[in-house]
């Protein structure tokens, strides 16, 4: 399942159809801010109608830009040249990588997993998080997010806490989803998570002394997890799979991310 036809259409209209190619969809080396007040405010390109092309392509078919695309998204209402240019690196890329597809292969068996993962005060506006998630049944990407976190994390620990809220809320929508089409789950859902004192505040309450002020409402975590509902499971930085759709990343790890996400040519 893939856009090659849409985003050849796209990079044809705004004429990028002939550049070179590119590998990944950001610069790792480069973050985006906001415009300052005396900087140039550049209304002429269409950043919006770019930013939308490429939400919509992410949102159906490509989990690999949706932390780029979600960056350059942040800056429609007052974007400069960076930002310009960010989102056409972003259309380059899909360029480059037109025909890599969602597949989905029937005799694949397993259950459903998920992966979450935090890039701790990545936001220079905000000094936010950014939570990543994404989600596999029987071996198919079938369900990823990368969003700004709501409130600021005043640790590395909060922060996957709060992506980790976020993941098990997914969990447990695509089970009751599942379960309304007649496909049961037998077993809980397991979520990878790569910070092991994060899942130790989610599966022993008393390990709480520096956590308090989180909000009521992220331990619905710590409630599914005692429940048998979610197992929450530790994955190694290296090999986390979601790591790709919090921040950018170099042209060897983005790799590994495509690799992982499973999406073929």
């Amino acid at each position: 399942m893939n856009q090659c036809a849409y985003i050849k259409r796209l990079t044809e209209k705004l004429g990028v159809d002939q550049c070179k190619d590119v590998h990944t969809p950001p610069n790792e080396s480069k973050k985006l801010t906001k415009l300052g007040d005396d900087d140039e405010f550049v209304p002429k390109w269409p950043n919006r109608e770019l930013v939308g092309a490429l939400m919509y392509v992410t949102t159906c078919t490509r989990p690999d830009i949706r932390h780029a695309v979600g960056e350059v998204a942040k800056y429609c209402e007052r974007h400069g040249k960076s930002h310009w240019i960010a989102a056409n690196c972003v259309l380059k890329y899909l360029k480059t990588t037109a025909y890599y597809s969602i597949v989905f292969h029937g005799k694949a068996k397993g259950e459903l997993l998920g992966f979450a993962d935090a890039s701790w005060a990545s936001d220079l506006d905000s000094r936010r998080s950014t939570t990543g998630y994404v989600f596999f049944l029987h071996g198919n990407v079938v369900s990823w997010k990368s969003k700004i976190q709501p409130t600021v994390a005043t640790s590395t620990t909060e922060a996957e806490y709060i992506a980790l809220y976020a993941a098990a809320q997914e969990a447990v929508w695509l089970r009751l989803l599942l379960s309304d089409i007649g496909v049961e789950l037998g077993a809980a859902t397991s979520i990878y998570e790569d910070n092991q004192d994060c899942i130790a505040l989610a599966k022993n309450p008393v390990y709480h002394t520096r956590t308090k002020h989180i909000d009521i409402k992220y331990h619905f975590l710590r409630d599914k997890v005692k429940e048998g509902v979610i197992e929450l499971e530790y994955m190694p930085t290296e090999a986390m799979i979601a790591d790709g759709l919090t921040k950018a990343l170099g042209r060897t790890k983005h790799a590994v991310f495509l690799q992982g996400l499973h999406l073929e040519v």
